[in-house]
């Protein structure tokens, strides 16, 4: 079968077996040994693309001491627990510790982190990696996440360098955020008005609201992911883009009425029922931009894909879903993002039930 992916090269070996690989001008190749024309071939293509481009980016004077904090982040780059990261996941987190590496030990000194020897990493030089981004508390934040999961991996890989998880006694950075805004059901009937069934931008916001799904997932859902029970009733079953490299569970969501009657009016994709004008499935990203217009569209610039979610969340413990139902619905493994939705919803309907004490 043809396979027509960017950087995709092959060759015959003396068996007369198909080899792929992955090359760009300049730059060494990396082989592929999944089955082509799979999910696998494909998610091992992305990785091999950010791969090269790491490899394209990595300065190639720079000499790699044994023992230092840049020798354990380029071991960590190359081992099979990276390497099984979602291509953005990765791209994301080894930009973070490049950052790391590049971060002088004192204000205007020309030794930086790279040099830096694993046996004297302590959590006070942890915290020093921290403070740098304290203007940006989140940002603190994601890089200590970083770095926690990276000794958490070296202490295992590495006993004899790295004795702990010296990033577990260093604490989180504290600040306020709301997130992204989520959706009120005004914004939905707003939305619906400019937005018909029959539209894709309609489609696009009840496949996100009547499923709880992420965009990364709804770009994804296609005729392929339903299933038909005993009774006869519809449902998704799908992997979520997230935690698919990770856990690989499962999800089944059912497709409840108003979903389905929006499905039957919709033109739906072959591959996704969203596509794009060229009839190709969307990027994640791609479609949030996309989504973006139709928000601005029904003058909602304040929203996005994103808070979809949310709205899901508080409309369905208002309604009295258990902890345990919600995380159901969205793939939560933690039960803290739910308790987070039950206990709005449940401030709220005691305040309604209670309020009218205060008057005669």
């Amino acid at each position: 079968m043809d396979i027509t992916l960017k950087h995709l090269h092959t060759e015959i070996d003396r068996h007369g077996h198909v080899r792929y690989y992955v090359r760009k001008r300049g730059s060494r190749r990396i082989r592929l040994r999944e089955e082509p024309n799979t999910d696998e071939f494909v998610d091992e293509y992305k990785r091999a693309l950010v791969k090269l481009e790491l490899i394209k980016q990595a300065p190639p004077v720079l000499k790699i001491v044994e023992e230092t904090f840049g020798w354990l982040v380029e071991r960590y780059r190359h081992s099979p627990e990276f390497e099984a990261l979602a291509p953005s996941t990765a791209r994301t987190r080894s930009l973070i510790l490049e950052h790391c590496l590049d971060e002088p030990l004192k204000p205007g000194s020309p030794v930086t982190f790279r040099e830096f020897p694993l046996k004297e990493m302590t959590p006070k030089a942890i915290r020093v990696l921290r403070d740098r981004k304290k203007e940006t508390p989140a940002a603190a934040q994601v890089r200590l996440k970083t770095l926690r999961v990276m000794f958490a991996w070296a202490a295992e890989e590495f006993e004899d360098v790295v004795t702990s998880n010296i990033v577990t006694e260093v604490k989180g950075v504290k600040y306020k955020t709301e997130g992204h805004t989520p959706w009120t059901t005004a914004n939905v009937a707003q939305y619906e008005l400019r937005h018909p069934i029959g539209s894709k931008a309609r489609l696009a916001m009840s496949l996100m609201l009547y499923t709880g799904v992420r965009r990364s997932d709804a770009v994804k859902l296609g005729p392929q992911h339903i299933e038909t029970d005993a009774n006869g009733d519809l449902w998704f079953r799908f992997k979520p883009t997230k935690t698919e490299r990770t856990s690989g569970k499962e999800l089944q969501i059912p497709i409840i009425a108003p979903l389905k009657a929006i499905l039957d009016a919709s033109e739906l994709g072959t591959q996704a029922f969203l596509e794009t004008e060229y009839h190709k499935p969307f990027t994640a990203a791609g479609f949030g931009m996309w989504f973006r217009d139709r928000c601005d569209e029904a003058n909602l610039p304040e929203i996005s894909a994103h808070g979809l979610r949310k709205i899901g969340a508080e409309i369905v413990s208002l309604r009295g879903a258990t902890v345990q139902q919600m995380m159901a619905i969205f793939g939560w493994d933690s039960p803290a993002q739910a308790l987070y939705y039950a206990k709005k919803a449940s401030q709220k309907k005691m305040a309604g039930d209670a309020m009218h004490l205060l008057s005669d």
